[in-house]
């Protein structure tokens, strides 16, 4: 079973499986707590993501916000089953509303781009609609949003 696994005071790590490599999910636990990104579909928020939470003691309730780093699959995926599940708050940098909006579309619009070097684009991958937009520098509890593109447009740090 994959545990979140502390990378710094109050900061853990989920690594959760994509395909033959693994992408990571972070929960700040501070002041309150906070997931960023998802995991790469609703089953790896099923199998992998809210068991960890439980060996945390953990529910979706516990949750404050849930945000993202970047748009891609592996990293929001999950974020349409989190939502079905409960409601946290979901924010995105205002440069990924329309791609957490409709994943998919976009997924595979990067895909088209590099053919050579790209799968094939998931079978599924479902969107959310955001409740609020961050901008460059706004904050979220103990989080400041930096705006750093280079691996998208829209990826950012906290």
């Amino acid at each position: 079973m994959q545990t979140f696994e502390p990378v710094a005071d109050g900061i853990f790590l989920l690594k959760t499986p994509f395909g033959g490599l693994w992408s990571g999910v972070y929960l700040i636990r501070r002041e309150m707590s906070i997931l960023i990104d998802s995991g790469a579909s609703a089953e790896t928020v099923d199998s992998v993501l809210l068991p960890a939470l439980k060996k945390l003691g953990l529910s979706l309730s516990d949750l404050s916000y849930l945000l993202c780093t970047h748009t891609h699959g592996d990293h929001i995926g999950g974020h349409h089953r989190l939502r079905e599940l409960a409601a946290v708050p979901c924010g995105v940098f205002e440069g990924g509303a329309e791609k957490l909006r409709n994943p998919l579309k976009y997924s595979r619009e990067i895909r088209d781009a590099f053919p050579g070097y790209s799968p094939a684009p998931p079978a599924v991958l479902e969107g959310t609609e955001p409740d609020f937009l961050l901008r460059d520098s706004d904050t979220i509890g103990p989080l400041q949003l930096i705006h750093t593109p280079g691996h998208d447009s829209d990826t950012v740090c906290f």
